[in-house]
């Protein structure tokens, strides 16, 4: 609340939402910013409050890895946060791979998308990203993303 008002607006959230480095182009961003504002500001008063901001805050933490969540508490990393890390993005990379093929196709990846947490930055059920970043995470263009891949996509 950078101007003392007792909510958030748009603009200090945008701030806010500014400094989890989310991989995003600028249009992206504030369309992302525009979605969040209005699915937190739940009695529609233009302004998150703190009780608002709370939920918001809890919800982006829980959906964080360990070391992230030990990074906001300052609090170092371990190797066992690492492992759990991997494992958990291991656990359900493997859930949504329905057909057992060892990769995700497009409509896997979105399902693992949504299970992680993962921000639906245009609101429409990660459509738009998949096709944007599929290719990316995709090195070797055959249509799937291998677990390999996908830790590589997620940690660049």
């Amino acid at each position: 609340d950078l101007d003392d008002s007792g909510q958030i607006d748009p603009s200090e959230l945008a701030t806010l939402l500014a400094t989890l480095d989310l991989k995003m182009d600028e249009p992206t961003f504030f369309s992302y910013v525009k979605l969040v504002f209005n699915q937190v500001d739940t009695n529609f008063s233009f302004g998150i409050s703190f009780d608002e901001f709370l939920v918001l805050y809890q919800t982006v933490l829980a959906q964080q890895t360990p070391g992230v969540r030990n990074k906001v508490r300052k609090k170092p990393s371990t190797m066992k946060d690492l492992r759990a890390a991997e494992e958990s993005l291991h656990d359900a990379f493997d859930r949504y791979d329905v057909d057992r093929s060892g990769a995700l196709d497009p409509e896997e990846l979105k399902l693992l998308f949504k299970e992680l947490g993962y921000p639906d930055r245009d609101g429409d059920n990660f459509d738009g990203f998949i096709v944007s970043e599929f290719a990316k995470a995709d090195k070797d263009s055959d249509g799937r993303v291998t677990f390999q891949e996908f830790l590589e996509y997620t940690n660049s």
